[in-house]
């Protein structure tokens, strides 16, 4: 969503993937005509944007996140919630 401070100051922030997305959203809405260059490109960027920030977070859930739950099995601390729970 963007930082939420600066738009409040109405400082400039770079546009988000969700809000490259939104806006391509909210004016084609009601449009019958085609997407325009600007939607087209402004998606292309977001899309570009969300595969780099999927791929991060896919290498967190996968790799990071499964290191420390082996962590905490060997160490047997106790299961807390909100983390995963083992498979068998």
């Amino acid at each position: 969503y963007g930082n939420t401070i600066k738009s409040k100051l109405d400082i400039e922030q770079i546009p988000t993937a969700y809000s490259r997305l939104t806006s391509i959203l909210y004016e084609q809405k009601y449009s019958t005509s085609a997407p325009t260059n600007t939607h087209i490109e402004s998606f292309e960027i977001a899309n570009e944007e969300f595969t780099t920030i999927y791929i991060e977070v896919k290498s967190l859930v996968k790799i990071d996140i499964k290191e420390i739950e082996n962590k905490l099995k060997i160490i047997e601390a106790p299961h807390t919630p909100g983390r995963l729970k083992a498979r068998n």
